[in-house]
């Protein structure tokens, strides 16, 4: 989680996407009708307008290969979920500049099948092709 302080003294949660300056006190919580996404593993705080991110693009681990990919089939590096974390981020910053035509999601491929890295890895082949 990053924290921040603000003018008055107060500790801040910020939005874990870099170019976010979302926050909200970290006493209080989000104000009212704010619907904040945390998740611990990876650790990530994300505010209203990025939470869409880790709801479509979830990561998940294979425990029997011990590899971590995105729901969209991404390849994450790392052995745990925790461990991948900055690597997901940098995920989710490049789908914030991507041509939203270019998002993997939106192929019709069967992406529950994508449970190794080898799959994973012919999927991300296939969409750097198109």
């Amino acid at each position: 989680m990053t924290y921040t302080t603000g003018p008055d003294g107060t500790v801040l949660r910020a939005c874990t996407i870099p170019e976010c300056s979302a926050t909200h006190d970290a006493a209080d919580g989000p104000p009212p009708g704010e619907r904040w996404l945390r998740q611990s593993s990876p650790g990530v705080l994300l505010c209203p307008a990025h939470a869409w991110l880790f709801t479509n693009h979830a990561p998940r681990l294979d425990h029997a290969t011990r590899t971590c990919t995105c729901a969209c089939g991404w390849h994450l590096p790392g052995p745990t979920l925790a461990g991948m974390g900055d690597a997901w981020i940098a995920h989710a910053i490049a789908l914030m500049e991507d041509d939203p035509g270019a998002h993997p999601c939106e192929h019709s491929v069967e992406l529950d099948m994508c449970d190794t890295w080898e799959c994973a890895q012919k999927l991300n082949d296939l969409l750097e092709e198109n």
